[in-house]
C-alpha cells in the first residue's frame, strides 16, 4: 500500500509530501508517525502519515521502516488544522507539520507518572512492618526505601512529585514499595473551589455568549473591568458540558499568573503549556490533554496548535497584541487559526481586550450580536487621571532630564506615601544608537543593517532583530576618531537614572534581556506583589495583563516612539500600548496618576488615549483605513524572496512573479482600481546570513478576495530554484 508521508525532520522546506511503501500487516491510519529512510543515504528520518498514495508502480517507492506509535497522535481535526496552516500561510508542509508535533520522542507516548497521586507511610519503622509482613523482600542494605518510609512518617501524606523532589530517590523505589504494600497510594483530598460572583455586566456578558450559537464572540472590556471573571465562568459552563478549554495570553510570563486566578475556582489542575517547562512536563500535559484526562490548558501563541480531545471553548485574553501575529518561526496568524479551528471543532471563540483590534473590531460590528461590553471597573473605581507633558515645552524650560517636572514630583509624592510606580519605554538597552561626532557614522549591524543598541551591562552592542554584537568600539570604525557618543535612552538608562535619584529604593526591570533566565520573570512579579520592590521599569512586558495593587503612578516615557514605525498598524499600536499602560494604575485602593510624555501631544492617537477616548480614535483610524485602502477593507500579500548568492536570478524570478499576477489580473479582467500592486524593492544585505533580499507587495479590495485566492494559490506553487526560499505574509484583518 502506498502511503503520503511528510518528513518532521529532514528537508522541511519541502512543499510536497513523499510517497513510500506501508509494511506488510500495518493498517494505514492517518496521523501515525513513521520512520523512513531518507535521501541517497537512506538516513532514518521521522514523518507523519497524511493521506494515500496515488496508485502507481510500487517498485520505485522505498518502504516504511517501522510505524512508531500504537494509536495515532493527530485526530481528523487536527489534520485539517495542519492542512489550513500549510496552505493558508504558503508554508512548506514540513514546517505546518512542526507546529502540531507534541514534545514528545518516538516510542515515548505514555507517561506513567500522573503526578496527581499521593503516598501515605505507615506509622511504625520499617523493620518492624517488614518482621509483620514476612512476604515482602526488601534488603537490610536498602537505605533508600528506609529513607522514604522515615520521610512519610515525618511528613504525612505527601504528593507523589514532592516526594520525588524532597528526597530525591527515583521513580523506581517508589514503585517497588508501592508493589510490594509498604507505601500506599491514596485519592487526593478534593479541593474546596471558590465561587465565582459575578457583577451585572459580567453576568450579562457571560450569559449571552453562553446561549448565543455564534462561533465567535469579542469581549471589549476596559481595563481592571473584570474580563479575566467572565473567562472563568464560560470556562465553567464549558466543563459542565465534559468539553475542555483554553486560555491563550500573549507572554510566557503571564501563564502563570492566569494560571493562578482561575485554577482556585476548579476542582483540577491547569496544564501549562509553555516551552520553558520540562520536556517530560510538556509531554505528559499534551498527553493529558489528547487523551481527555484534563480539561483546562493555559499557553502562549503556539498553543492553539495542541491537541485536545473535545475541545469546547478557546479564549484569547489581549487579542490585539502583536504576538499572535504572524511571526519568524510561527508564520501563522493565531486568530484566524482559532477561528479555522471553531468552524472544524465547533467549540466557541472569545477575543477579549481593553484596547480591541480596529480590524476585529469592525469585524464584530459588521457581523452583529458577538460585541459584549465591559464599561465600568472593578467596583466601580475610576480611572486613573492622565496628564499630557509637551516635552517640547520642558526643553524651553531648560529640563534636559529623561523624567519631566511633573513626573519627578508626582514620583515622590508616591514613594513618600508607600505606594509604587510603573515606568515605561518600549525601548531595552542603555543607549538605542551609537554615532561619531566626527564623521557621523552610525554603528549598524554587518548582517541586517540595523542601528545597533549599546547595552552597558554587557558592554557590548546588540543587533535586536538578528542578535549579531561586538564590543562597543572606542574609536570610530570609519574615521578613527575617538568622539563616540550615546544617544536615545532604553530601560538599563531609565533603571540607572532611577537608582541614582532614589538610592534606597528598590528598582527592578522587566524586558527580554531581564528576564532570560527561568523564573526570572515571576521573581520579579512576586517582588512588586510583597512590595520588595518600588519601581518597576520595562517594555511592552509590563503593560499586558499585570494586577499590582500598589501601584499608584504610571510614567509613559517617550509615548510616540511607536507612531514612526513603517507600519499602517502604527497609531493603533500606539494608542493601544499607551491605553493599557495606563490601565495598570489605580486598580486597587490607590488613586491612578499617569503622566504621559511625548513630542507629538497633538497627534489623534495620543490625544484620544490621554482621554480613554477608544470608540473616538476608533472612528479616526477606520476612516483612515478606509481612505487609503487598508486592512480591513483591503488585503495585503507580502513576498520576501531570498536568491542567496545570485541576485541575477532573484531579479528574474521576481520579474516572472510580477508577469504572472498581471496575467491573472488581465484574465480576470479585474478592474484596476480594485488593485494595487507595488514593483519589487531589493534591500541590499552583503552577509552570508542575510543575503540581498527583493520585497513585493500587493493589495487588493475585499470585493474581488475570491478571485484573488486563485492568484494567491498559483504563486504558491510557482516553480522557483531549490537555491532560493521565498517568505510570503498574507494581511486580511
Amino acid at each position: 500500500m502506498l502511503v503520503q508521508v511528510v518528513l518532521t525532520t529532514a528537508f522541511i522546506m519541502a512543499k510536497t509530501a513523499f510517497t513510500y511503501i506501508l509494511p506488510d500487516g500495518e493498517v494505514y491510519s492517518p496521523g501515525l508517525r513513521v520512520e523512513v529512510p531518507f535521501g541517497r543515504s537512506n538516513k532514518t528520518e521521522v514523518g507523519v502519515l497524511v493521506g494515500i498514495g496515488q496508485d502507481d508502480e510500487a517498485s520505485k517507492y522505498k518502504k516504511i521502516i517501522r510505524v512508531l506509535d500504537r494509536q495515532p497522535l493527530f485526530n481528523n481535526e487536527m489534520l485539517q488544522l495542519f492542512e489550513y496552516i500549510y496552505k493558508e500561510n504558503m508554508i512548506p508542509l514540513g514546517q505546518a507539520i512542526s507546529y502540531l508535533m507534541p514534545p514528545i520522542q518516538y516510542e515515548q507516548y505514555h507517561v506513567k507518572d500522573d503526578g496527581k497521586a499521593v503516598f501515605s507511610g505507615h506509622n511504625r519503622s520499617l523493620r518492624q512492618w517488614l518482621k509483620a509482613n514476612p512476604e515482602a523482600r526488601i534488603r537490610k542494605s536498602a537505605t533508600r526505601q528506609e529513607a522514604l518510609w522515615n520521610y512519610l512518617i515525618k511528613n504525612g501524606i505527601t504528593e507523589r512529585d514532592v516526594l520525588k523532589n524532597s528526597t530525591g530517590i527515583p521513580q523506581s523505589v517508589i514503585s517497588q514499595m508501592l508493589d510490594q504494600g509498604s507505601v500506599v497510594e491514596v485519592s487526593a483530598p478534593e479541593k474546596q473551589c471558590m465561587k465565582i460572583a459575578l457583577n451585572e455586566e459580567q453576568r450579562l456578558c457571560a450569559d449571552g455568549i453562553i446561549a448565543s450559537k455564534k462561533p465567535w464572540h469579542l469581549l471589549y472590556g476596559v481595563t481592571s473591568s473584570g474580563k479575566t471573571e467572565v473567562y472563568i465562568e464560560l470556562i465553567k459552563e464549558t466543563l459542565k458540558q465534559g468539553k475542555q478549554a483554553l486560555v491563550l495570553v500573549p507572554e510566557i510570563g503571564l501563564i502563570h499568573q492566569m494560571v493562578s486566578r482561575i485554577e482556585p475556582y476548579f476542582n483540577e489542575d491547569v496544564a501549562v503549556l509553555s516551552s520553558k517547562e520540562a520536556m517530560g512536563i510538556r509531554a505528559y500535559e499534551w498527553i493529558n490533554l489528547k487523551n481527555g484526562t484534563t480539561s483546562i490548558a493555559v499557553g502562549v501563541r503556539s498553543g492553539i496548535t495542541a491537541s485536545f480531545n473535545n475541545l469546547g471553548l478557546i479564549i484569547i485574553d489581549e487579542m490585539h497584541d502583536s504576538s499572535y501575529e504572524p511571526m519568524e518561526g510561527s508564520r501563522y496568524n493565531v486568530l484566524e487559526t482559532a477561528l479555522f479551528r471553531c468552524e472544524t471543532e465547533k467549540c466557541k471563540l472569545v477575543m477579549g481586550s481593553a484596547t480591541p483590534s480596529i480590524s476585529y473590531m469592525h469585524r464584530a460590528l459588521a457581523e452583529g450580536d458577538i460585541l459584549w461590553l465591559l464599561k465600568n471597573r472593578y467596583k466601580n473605581r475610576p480611572f486613573p487621571d492622565v496628564s499630557l507633558v509637551d516635552m517640547r515645552s520642558e526643553l524651553e524650560k531648560g529640563n534636559r532630564n529623561i523624567f519631566s517636572y511633573k513626573l519627578q514630583r508626582q514620583m515622590e509624592d508616591s514613594l513618600n506615601n508607600d505606594e509604587q510606580i510603573m515606568l515605561f519605554i518600549n525601548r531595552r538597552g542603555f543607549s538605542t544608537f551609537v554615532s561619531c561626532r566626527s564623521c557621523g557614522h552610525v554603528m549598524e549591524c554587518p548582517q541586517c543593517k540595523q542601528i545597533l543598541t549599546f547595552h552597558a551591562k554587557k558592554k557590548r552592542l546588540i543587533c535586536h532583530q538578528c542578535g549579531y554584537t561586538e564590543a562597543a568600539p572606542k574609536v570610530c570604525p570609519a574615521c578613527g576618531s575617538v568622539k563616540i557618543r550615546y544617544f536615545g535612552i532604553g530601560t538599563e538608562q531609565i533603571q540607572q537614572a532611577i537608582t541614582k535619584r532614589f538610592p534606597n529604593i528598590g528598582v527592578l526591570r522587566m524586558d527580554r534581556d531581564s528576564t532570560g533566565r527561568k523564573g526570572s520573570h515571576k521573581e520579579i512579579v512576586n517582588s512588586m506583589h510583597t512590595k520588595d520592590a518600588q519601581v518597576l521599569i520595562g517594555t511592552q512586558m509590563i503593560v499586558k495583563g499585570h494586577d499590582f495593587p500598589g501601584v499608584s503612578t504610571v510614567g509613559i516615557l517617550a509615548a510616540d516612539m511607536s507612531l514612526y514605525i513603517p507600519s499602517f498598524k502604527a497609531a493603533e499600536n500606539t494608542f493601544q500600548l499607551i491605553m493599557q499602560m495606563a490601565g495598570r494604575a489605580g486598580r486597587h485602593e490607590n488613586n491612578g496618576q499617569v503622566i504621559l510624555q511625548t513630542y507629538s501631544p497633538d497627534h489623534y492617537a495620543i490625544e484620544r488615549a490621554a482621554n480613554n477616548d477608544y470608540k473616538g480614535f476608533y472612528k479616526d483610524e477606520i476612516a483612515l483605513r478606509k481612505a487609503f485602502y487598508w486592512p480591513p477593507f483591503w488585503e495585503i500579500m507580502e513576498m520576501e524572496l531570498f536568491p542567496g548568492k545570485n541576485p541575477e536570478k532573484g531579479y528574474i524570478k521576481v520579474d516572472e512573479l510580477y508577469q504572472l499576477f498581471n496575467e491573472f489580473v488581465i484574465e480576470k479582467g479585474i478592474d484596476e482600481s480594485l488593485y494595487y500592486s507595488y514593483q519589487p524593492i531589493l534591500q541590499d544585505h552583503n552577509s552570508k546570513e542575510h543575503p540581498q533580499i527583493f520585497t513585493w507587495m500587493t493589495k487588493w479590495s475585499k470585493t474581488i478576495a475570491v478571485e484573488m485566492n486563485e492568484i494567491w494559490n498559483k504563486l504558491w506553487e510557482f516553480d522557483n530554484d531549490v537555491s532560493m526560499k521565498i517568505k510570503w505574509k498574507r494581511t486580511r484583518w
